[in-house]
C-alpha cells in the first residue's frame, strides 16, 4: 500500500458536489543519503501498453466491485469511460518503469489516455506510478482522470508522474465537469509528479493538485 492517513482537509465548492482532499502519509523509502529511491518492481507488473479485454474479477457494484489487479486493467476502465461502475485497486500500479530518474526519456515510455470518466474508483490505499503524457502533443486535459463527470474517486495516491495538458492537468483528474455528483477523498499527489499547462487559469484546490478545477455544474 502506498501509506497510511493524515488529518483531513475538505472544501466545498458552490453546488451539490462535495469535493474532499486529505493526504495519506508517504512511506519514505531513503538510502543511507536520505535521498528518497523507487521501490524495486518486477517487469511484469509495470504496463506493456495494452487494454484489458474485460476486468475479470468483481461485478461493478458498490458491494461487489471490479477489483483492479494490473495495469491493463486500470487502462481498460479509464479508456472504457468508467460506465458508472465501481473499481477497487488491489496493488499498486505502475504505468511505466519510474525506477530511473529520467524514466520519461526512454523510447519505450507509455503515454496515457486522456478520456472522459464517470464512475467510482476506490484506491484502498494504493498508488499509481508513471502517469505520462507528452509535451509535445498534449491533450486539452490530462490527470489520471483527464475529464471526470461523475462518480467519486477515494483513498489514491498518484506519484512519479509527468502530466502535460494544453488546459488543465491534474494529479487525480484534469478537469471536473457535468451536473453528476463528485466526490473527491482522501487522495494525494506528492511533489515527485511535475504539471505544466500551457494556459494559466484559475483552480479550485491547487495547479497541479488531486484535481485543477471544478465548473459551474459541478
Amino acid at each position: 500500500a502506498c501509506g497510511g492517513e493524515k488529518e483531513t482537509v475538505s472544501k466545498k465548492p458552490e453546488s451539490s458536489s462535495q469535493v474532499s482532499s486529505s493526504e495519506p502519509s508517504i512511506p519514505q523509502l531513503s538510502g543511507p543519503s536520505g535521498v528518497e529511491i523507487t521501490p524495486n518492481v518486477e517487469k511484469e507488473k509495470i504496463w506493456g501498453g495494452k487494454v484489458a479485454e474485460r476486468i475479470t474479477l468483481g461485478g461493478g457494484t458498490e458491494e461487489y466491485p471490479y477489483l483492479i489487479e494490473t495495469p491493463s486493467e486500470l487502462a481498460y476502465a479509464v479508456s472504457t469511460g468508467g460506465g458508472g461502475a465501481y473499481y477497487k485497486l488491489v496493488n499498486d500500479i505502475y504505468l511505466n518503469d519510474v525506477s530511473s530518474d529520467n524514466w520519461y526519456e526512454k523510447k519505450d515510455v507509455k503515454k496515457w489516455y486522456s478520456s472522459v470518466f464517470s464512475g467510482h474508483i476506490d484506491g484502498d490505499g494504493h498508488c499509481v506510478y508513471g502517469i505520462y503524457f507528452d509535451q509535445n502533443s498534449p491533450p486539452k486535459y490530462a490527470g489520471l482522470i483527464s475529464e471526470f463527470s461523475g462518480g467519486s474517486i477515494k483513498n489514491l495516491g498518484v506519484r512519479k508522474s509527468r502530466i502535460f495538458a494544453q488546459a488543465y492537468s491534474g494529479g487525480i483528474a484534469g478537469v471536473a465537469n457535468g451536473d453528476q455528483q463528485k466526490v473527491f477523498e482522501n487522495c494525494f499527489v506528492d511533489e515527485t509528479v511535475l504539471f505544466e499547462e500551457l494556459k494559466a487559469h484559475a483552480v479550485f484546490i491547487h495547479t497541479g493538485g488531486v484535481v485543477v478545477i471544478m465548473s459551474a455544474g459541478a
